[in-house]
């Protein structure tokens, strides 16, 4: 049985003003459009900006190396070189670069290469105002590689918890080393990092008894918790 058509002289409810959708204002409107596009264009433009950055600080040096060999024609090609390539090799600098700090790697896992690198390093920690600069920068990449170390090799062992006093709350840190106290306690060294730099922070020293590992969270995925900023969580796909 079909409904019956509403009687024409029975009043239409009128719809409240408040439910009607009032079209955005001309100028919400391109803010809003060119807030998504920005949002949409800026990992792409970071991202290239990062890859230029990288290549031309690794290219650079041995790049001018190779235009002034090529100026003074002592490679082969040189004339071809200068006259359609701007007087460069295309991404010769950069191959230069990386076959050279190869070498390096080379070198230096032999006793020679380890015992010059040592009087290095020994002569730069002796000069005055040269030694800051270059023991803190040998401390930030030591640092990094403890951080990326291989399974093992890394001295940020485990993620661990430190609970707030008085609250629920939780931070989290590294595990980095352990020794025993004078009572004969055992205690372990937790760093944990001030965000968003992983080579920041504080150590705290933790009764081993007391210490809670966070075993569902990897060394990997505490650094990106704290580089982010909190945004890339553990087994998040996009932050």
């Amino acid at each position: 049985m079909s409904a019956l058509p509403p009687d024409p002289g029975t009043p239409v409810p009128l719809i409240p003003p408040e439910v009607l959708v009032k079209p955005k204002p001309f100028l919400t409107y391109v803010r809003d459009r060119f807030l998504a596009g920005l949002f949409a264009v800026l990992p792409l433009v970071l991202t290239y900006w990062i890859i230029s950055f990288v290549y031309n600080f690794v290219n650079g040096p041995a790049d001018r190396l190779i235009r002034q060999l090529i100026r003074d024609h002592l490679l082969p090609g040189s004339a071809y070189f200068a006259e359609h390539q701007g007087g460069t090799i295309p991404g010769a600098g950069f191959m230069l670069t990386l076959f050279i700090i190869l070498l390096i790697g080379m070198v230096t896992g032999h006793f020679l290469g380890r015992r010059l690198l040592q009087g290095i390093d020994e002569v730069l920690s002796h000069v005055p105002v040269v030694k800051v600069i270059y023991q803190a920068l040998r401390q930030a990449v030591q640092a990094l590689q403890q951080i990326g170390g291989e399974k093992g090799s890394s001295q940020f062992r485990q993620v661990a918890y430190i609970r707030l006093p008085g609250s629920a709350a939780r931070i989290f840190g590294f595990v980095t080393g352990k020794f025993v106290d004078e009572q004969g306690a055992t205690l372990v060294t937790v760093f944990v990092p001030h965000a968003p730099s992983p080579l920041t922070g504080l150590i705290f020293v933790v009764p081993e008894g007391e210490l809670e590992l966070a075993h569902g969270l990897t060394v990997e995925q505490a650094t990106k918790l704290v580089i982010s900023l909190g945004l890339i969580a553990p087994g998040a796909k996009k932050p």
